[in-house]
């Protein structure tokens, strides 16, 4: 596969919301064009891929109680924040409201892009866009736009990211590009699929909670393409490179 230098305007941004509200659903829908079954995001997910000639990269922080206090390590630097709402869950849209607010008040993200994506608009009985405007309580500034997508068919991304590097600040680097491989997509939905039945190994030995599982699922995540897992009867991961 052949790499030539290219010159891209690259955006970092976070991807954060309720769990279950499709975040990395999104995410490798922006990444792939297809649908990647999922399950709940443990630690975080981080993905690069191209919209017109910018370069996106999405931190996807899982949503679960017992890793917040980690997100805050992710924010520094980042170009926007992209903030997904499940359209389908009306009896957390408080919850979300009160989250929303708070990431709003971050000092790191003070006068950046702030997109909400209102997922789930392709299922019967989703709350429609001013229900979930007024449910949020939708703040009226220019920085904040609110998009209704679905991660399922597509419907609303390329809008959405039109809007995101519209309004985001960039910086311009010069990357090796590799020319597209006919089974590339392939090949990553693999990787994604093994990962994530190694992810389900590790939570049938710790359970759901714990440092021991952020820390072995982490690893998983990060872990060069090829490589293979042994899994400790305490749950410790030990990741084995591709030779």
């Amino acid at each position: 596969m052949k790499k030539q230098p290219k010159t891209v305007k690259a955006i970092t941004a976070i991807l954060q919301g309720l769990d279950a509200s499709g975040k990395t659903s999104l995410l490798y829908r922006l990444k792939l064009g297809e649908t990647v079954t999922t399950i709940p995001t443990i630690g975080f997910n981080v993905e690069t891929f191209s919209h017109k000639d910018f370069s996106i990269t999405l931190w996807d922080l899982g949503g679960g109680d017992k890793i917040k206090p980690l997100w805050r390590h992710y924010y520094p630097g980042k170009d926007a924040m992209i903030y997904v709402v499940n359209s389908l869950d009306s009896d957390r849209l408080p919850e979300a409201k009160d989250e929303l607010k708070r990431l709003l008040e971050l000092d790191e993200f003070a006068g950046k892009p702030f997109l909400i994506l209102a997922n789930k608009r392709d299922v019967p009985g989703a709350m429609n866009l001013q229900q979930i405007r007024e449910g949020l309580d939708f703040p009226n500034c220019e920085r904040v736009c609110m998009i209704e997508c679905s991660a399922a068919t597509g419907q609303g991304l390329v809008e959405a990211m039109d809007w995101l590097v519209g309004h985001a600040h960039h910086t311009v680097e010069t990357v090796e590009e590799e020319k597209e491989h006919p089974e590339e997509k392939k090949e990553i939905a693999e990787v994604m699929r093994q990962r994530l039945e190694t992810v389900k190994e590790v939570v049938k030995v710790l359970g759901v909670a714990g440092s021991a599982l952020t820390e072995g699922v982490n690893k998983i995540l990060e872990a060069p393409k090829g490589s293979k897992y042994e899994i400790a009867e305490d749950g410790k991961v030990t990741v084995i490179p591709p030779k």
